[in-house]
């Protein structure tokens, strides 16, 4: 009679905690390229102003225009500045989660190895039996026939 693996509502929680893993990293991956992109925008702008700014500097602009474009390349950066800082807290985010996730694969891959030693012990000990059984037999027949 094969012994049930014991550990096996612990391996499938751990499965489920493997799966969750993946799910938040996937989540945070999607998060960190949509705050990439914002950034990349941002960027883009910031420099289809300056170049604007450089241009109406050169043609000869009026200081209130001047200031405009100045107050509003001031705000731009530090936009910028805020999307960096929030870029660079989700990578950090991001490379914890990796983390968390090859901690609780290994986790789960140990569980999985010890399941199948149990399993490949479970099948010796049977063909142990069965050779044992079949010995018996054998030796019964042998005694039979004498």
């Amino acid at each position: 009679m094969t012994k049930k693996f014991r550990l096996q509502s612990v391996l499938k929680h751990r499965k489920l905690m493997e799966d969750r893993s993946r799910q938040h990293l996937a989540d945070s991956l999607r998060q960190e390229q949509s705050a990439r992109s914002a950034l990349d925008q941002h960027r883009d702008h910031y420099q289809n102003l300056n170049s604007l700014l450089e241009n109406q500097q050169q043609k000869g602009i009026a200081a209130a225009d001047l200031w405009l474009f100045v107050t509003r390349l001031e705000n731009q950066r530090s936009e910028l500045r805020k999307l960096e800082a929030k870029v660079d807290a989700l990578e950090k985010k991001t490379v914890n989660r990796l983390e968390n996730l090859q901690a609780v694969s290994l986790e789960r891959q140990l569980l999985d190895n010890l399941k199948e030693k149990y399993l490949q012990d479970q099948y010796l000990e049977g063909k142990r039996k069965d050779a044992l059984l079949m010995d018996e037999l054998a030796l019964k027949k042998v005694r039979e026939d004498l």
